[in-house]
C-alpha cells in the first residue's frame, strides 16, 4: 500500500513538472517571438525616420531647423 501511493505520488510530481517545463517552453518561444517583432518594428520605423529626414533635407531643411523642430514636438509633448 505505502510503495503504491508513494509511486502515484513520484508520477504526480513527475507530471507536474513536465507541465511547467512544457509552459516555461511556450512562454520562451512567446517572449522570442515578441522580442522579433518588436526589432523588425523598431527597424521599420527607424528606415522610415531616415527616409523623412533625406526628404526633409532635400527640401531644405537644415540640420538645426530639425533640431528646432524636434524640441518643439519634445516640449509639446512634455505639456
Amino acid at each position: 500500500m505505502l510503495k503504491s501511493k508513494s509511486y502515484r505520488q513520484a508520477q504526480e510530481r513527475q507530471r507536474v513538472a513536465e507541465a511547467l517545463r512544457l509552459s516555461a517552453e511556450r512562454e520562451a518561444e512567446q517572449a522570442r517571438t515578441w522580442a522579433r517583432n518588436c526589432l523588425d518594428s523598431e527597424r521599420r520605423m527607424r528606415d522610415r525616420c531616415a527616409e523623412l529626414l533625406a526628404f526633409a533635407m532635400f527640401h531644405g531643411a537644415t540640420l538645426d531647423d530639425l533640431a528646432a523642430f524636434n524640441r518643439k514636438l519634445s516640449d509639446e509633448a512634455g505639456s
